[in-house]
């Protein structure tokens, strides 16, 4: 039952918006279409609050798309797709929020059910194609890839998550494609079993790479656009 939820778990959960400056343009615009305050819209434009949580409620399979798994909110959320968790007041003001759970939600990282090739798509670009089934289909920024068409049996597990790094334990029945709900920017590379492998854009933002069958070791790194991670590794500045 829905009570008064415990908003520390909350606090170092990862927002679909992120917490860094560096965003892509065209994420922002999608931003904007889901009623954020982080697109350039609100500056120039700024909607009102019946905007804002219109546009929220019209795109949550977008959002189930980022990842976004919770909403805290400022204001009572109607939608049959959202499970009402419970409400807190925070500050000395006693300001109501009210949690809820995204049934749309996917995993940060997940095995593609289906593809469907879409060369040249950015997220926004989809989007104004009409409503994409984020939950059952994977769209990829490429002409020739290859379809899968049923979820093979798979396996996933994370070794090792931080900033600009990921590793998995993958093992798969048949071919398939390994989606990461992380920002497709230059920078990014990935290694299966050691050797590097080609990143394809997936949902016109985030990054995916096809796996072979079998068992395999997957990494990706985030070495900046110039190559600056290495040089700040080397003055030990960062790890």
């Amino acid at each position: 039952a829905a009570g008064k939820p415990n908003l520390n778990i909350f606090a170092n959960m990862p927002s679909v918006e992120g917490y860094d400056p560096f965003i892509p343009r065209d994420l922002l615009t999608v931003f904007g279409m889901m009623g954020s305050t982080e697109s350039a819209e609100e500056e120039t434009d700024p909607l009102t609050q019946e905007q804002k949580v219109d546009r929220l409620l019209a795109n949550l399979n977008v959002l189930g798309m980022m990842s976004g798994k919770y909403i805290i909110s400022g204001v009572k959320l109607e939608n049959p797709e959202l499970r009402f968790l419970g409400e807190q007041t925070v500050s000395r003001f006693d300001i109501p929020v009210y949690i809820y759970d995204n049934n749309k939600a996917l995993p940060r990282f997940y095995f593609a059910k289906e593809i469907v090739p879409m060369p040249g798509k950015n997220l926004s670009d989809l989007l104004k194609e009409g409503k994409k089934d984020f939950i059952s289909r994977t769209y990829l920024d490429c002409g020739d890839c290859e379809v899968v068409r049923k979820n093979n049996k798979n396996s996933l597990w994370v070794i090792a998550q931080k900033n600009g790094f990921f590793e998995f334990n993958a093992q798969t029945s048949a071919s398939g494609w390994l989606v990461i709900s992380e920002n497709y920017l230059p920078g990014w590379s990935a290694k299966l079993d050691g050797l590097a492998k080609t990143i394809i854009r997936a949902n016109g933002s985030y990054m995916a790479i096809e796996i072979p069958a079998g068992e395999h070791k997957v990494t990706f790194a985030y070495n900046g656009l110039v190559g600056e991670a290495d040089i700040l590794k080397k003055l030990g500045i960062i790890k």
